[in-house]
């Protein structure tokens, strides 16, 4: 009988192998890690961009103020509160500036990641924002930030008329800060 030759790899081949997969990982983890957190500030921008069209739409469908508030409980708006951690969309039925029975909920938002942190600079407040019947609203940015890479820092410019716009400075033109 005739054996045949072993066939596979030596133990030489796999470490090789193994060092070059290692290096790669090595690599690519991080430029993954900073992809992820772009994602998580876009994914964030996003929702509040989409949160404040919902709120300006049914303002004019329903001939109605509505209103974006922070809300750290998600059930009532707060001064107190950050904007990180929640905020609702309510009509506001009793025009009283937030949120009562009377009202109609239209959205509640849940925290934001821990490292995103979000500001809003309006005319009067910064704990809310009104859109009338008409659409309108106030002037205001909301400042959009992530502690862990400055640079993907970006902004929500409102105008009078309720239109949003992302900007990556500020209308002055200085850099975005939380």
């Amino acid at each position: 009988m005739r054996r045949e030759a072993c066939r596979g790899f030596s133990q030489l081949e796999i470490l090789t192998t193994l060092a070059i997969m290692a290096i790669l990982l090595g690599a690519g983890v991080p430029s993954m890690a900073g992809l992820m957190q772009t994602n998580r500030l876009t994914a964030h921008l996003n929702d509040l961009t989409a949160t404040l069209a919902l709120a300006r739409s049914v303002a004019i469908q329903h001939n109605q103020s509505v209103l974006v508030c922070k809300s750290s409980n998600q059930a009532t708006c707060s001064a107190n509160s950050l904007w990180a951690e929640g905020w609702l969309v309510f009509e506001d039925n009793d025009a009283d500036n937030t949120f009562s029975p009377s009202d109609t909920l239209l959205l509640i938002h849940d925290p934001t990641h821990s490292s995103i942190h979000m500001r809003y600079n309006g005319r009067g407040t910064d704990h809310y924002l009104v859109f009338h019947g008409d659409g309108d609203t106030s002037n205001g940015t909301f400042s959009i930030c992530d502690f862990t890479h400055s640079e993907l820092n970006r902004a929500l410019i409102i105008n009078r008329l309720g239109r949003v716009r992302v900007a990556t400075r500020l209308s002055d033109g200085s850099p975005i800060t939380c």
